[in-house]
């Protein structure tokens, strides 16, 4: 998670804006899954891009994580459709 900012930044730099992490990815025994996911949502929500990719044991869906963690994604989506139109307009000039 910590890297993918750096990346993001780097990949702008380079000239390709439209690019982004893969979320909620692991493989493995991950003690608290439902807060991981919910974190990378909420640093997910600053990137142009981003795509879930998880064990096919784990859950894939915002609804499908506790309610805790679920609420936690929400907030973060709402708060991305806020200024997701200055995202746009910004990759539109970008490019």
């Amino acid at each position: 998670m910590k890297y993918s900012i750096s990346q993001q930044m780097n990949f702008n730099l380079f000239g390709i804006p439209m690019t982004g992490p893969d979320i909620c990815g692991s493989i493995g025994n991950i003690t608290d899954y439902g807060q991981m996911c919910a974190r990378w949502i909420q640093i997910a929500t600053f990137f142009p891009y981003a795509t879930s990719v998880t064990d096919p044991s784990q859950p894939d869906n915002i609804y499908e994580l506790d309610e805790r963690f679920m609420w936690w994604a929400k907030a973060a989506l709402y708060n991305r459709l806020s200024y997701v139109r200055f995202l746009y307009t910004c990759l539109f000039e970008a490019s």
